[in-house]
């Protein structure tokens, strides 16, 4: 399951069946996130139509988030990135998010081989690293 909902996508309608079921919201609140989840419409707009406040929306869907995340194996203080890398580097952008989730409980074992990269490039990447938490 590809994060959809974070790329400003709408989530597929099983998709959120599957993660609603899954959380101990009640129906109020798992339309309000089918509002805005699947049919793609603003917290704002649907915390108006239902007569609640923002944070009840932003509540609801960010329960449904949560779920996605669980069950994709993701730990919550973890962020989505997209970016555009050369093959090596986005290999070696995947070896570090399984070793990470290896060391956070998420999976048994990891599946990639370790990449091999010169030392610039292990520079290189090291530098776009220190880049992002700035």
């Amino acid at each position: 399951m590809q994060d959809k909902y974070f790329f400003g996508e709408c989530m597929d309608k099983t998709l959120f069946y599957e993660l609603a079921d899954k959380t101990a919201q009640k129906e109020k609140a798992k339309s309000l996130a089918f509002a805005v989840l699947v049919e793609g419409r603003k917290v704002s707009e649907v915390a108006a139509d239902y007569n609640v406040s923002r944070q009840t929306v932003e509540h609801a869907v960010k329960r449904i988030e949560r779920q996605s995340r669980l069950t994709e194996g993701i730990p919550d203080s973890w962020v989505s990135v997209s970016v555009s890398l050369p093959v090596e580097f986005s290999k070696a952008i995947l070896w570090v998010q399984e070793q990470e989730k290896f060391r956070a409980g998420v999976i048994v074992r990891t599946k990639l081989d370790k990449p091999i990269l010169s030392v610039e490039q292990i520079e290189l990447l090291a530098d776009l690293v220190v880049k992002q938490k700035k």
